[in-house]
């Protein structure tokens, strides 16, 4: 063990820092203290398939579908698209790096670009990326609920989403209840909607997207 903050310094080379840096995909000014942000932007660029491939990447990696690879930051657990609240969501893509004894370690990806439930694309974004999950993996999309002001924290990559650790938590509703038929789930939500959703999966090929899974 360390006896002094100086002796920890002391082994805290370049190499040994970048090391760090990469296993939990942190910055390394952040790991030297010299910048607030942990994480570097990660965006979708509104291309839906950029999530789908890093999901597809993480699965390659080693974790499991069962991990619940993608997860999902809302202000509101309960969204509607017809309400003046505040309805701020963001995705995250969950990568299991390490088991520590019966405990799973965790890689946080956080997409940083901002996907307002009340902004129709955005929406029908989220809602096709959660349909095609639900449809070709069989996995849920969980609803985790965040203040506005963790939220904001979490879009300036200023913190780490630890409450993500439960990989057993399911949320009623999910994500993807917002993007099925009544006969496809029995809490379907928003389903006036649903023929765009699908208008929209294919106008960006995303029926023919193959999960290694």
């Amino acid at each position: 063990y360390f006896q002094s903050a100086e002796k920890l310094i002391d082994v805290l080379d370049p190499e040994l820092i970048d090391h760090v840096a990469k296993i939990f995909g942190v910055r390394v000014p952040w790991l030297e203290g010299v910048d607030y942000q942990i994480y570097d932007y990660l965006a979708s660029c509104k291309e839906p398939k950029v999530i789908l491939e890093h999901i597809n990447t993480v699965l390659s990696n080693g974790t499991s579908k069962w991990d619940q690879p993608i997860r999902i930051l809302t202000t509101q657990k309960k969204l509607d698209r017809n309400s003046d609240d505040v309805q701020d969501l963001a995705p995250v893509v969950v990568e299991k790096i390490a088991d520590l004894g019966e405990e799973s370690i965790f890689r946080y990806h956080v997409y940083r670009d901002g996907f307002p439930w009340d902004h129709p694309p955005a929406r029908i974004e989220l809602k096709a990326l959660a349909r095609i999950i639900y449809m070709k993996l069989g996995i849920t999309a969980p609803l985790y609920e965040v203040s506005a002001g963790d939220m904001d924290t979490l879009l300036e990559g200023r913190t780490i989403p630890g409450f993500l650790r439960n990989v057993c938590y399911h949320s009623t509703p999910s994500l993807e209840d917002y993007a099925l038929a009544k006969t496809e789930s029995v809490i379907a939500k928003e389903v006036e909607e649903l023929e765009e959703v699908r208008r929209y999966i294919d106008e960006q090929g995303l029926s023919s997207f193959r999960f290694v899974a």
